[in-house]
């Protein structure tokens, strides 16, 4: 029996319940400053991940570009100094894809290099 009063007053007493409210702000506002922290992290990385993908695509347009003009592999390497590797690996897969649109042909290389991983 004592013990049920003692509990009762500490809930019932106003410092208690401040304390306690005082607490709870502070473990949701240190909540919304990880919240906030997370999503920064992930906004960063999506930038840099968007560039980089952005910088693919514009040599990948670049090569097809050249392709339609007539160069060789070893034209545009030269041309947009490109390892001649990669431009030679983009010349190949374009060669029949050519049919396609650019943003067609854009998504299907980014399918297969998804799937080599």
């Amino acid at each position: 029996m004592q013990k049920q009063w003692r509990i009762a007053a500490i809930k019932s007493s106003e410092v208690i319940g401040v304390k306690y409210m005082q607490e709870w702000e502070e473990k949701v506002i240190e909540k919304r400053k990880a919240r906030e922290e997370g999503l920064e992290e992930g906004r960063a990385e999506g930038r840099k991940e968007g560039r980089s993908e952005g910088a693919e695509y514009k040599i990948f347009s670049l090569i097809r570009k050249k392709m339609a003009k007539g160069c060789n592999p070893e034209e545009i390497a030269d041309i947009l100094e490109e390892d001649l590797g990669y431009v030679q690996e983009v010349y190949k897969f374009l060669e029949s894809q050519m049919d396609r649109s650019e943003e067609a042909s854009w998504d299907r290389w980014r399918e297969n290099k998804a799937g080599e991983k």
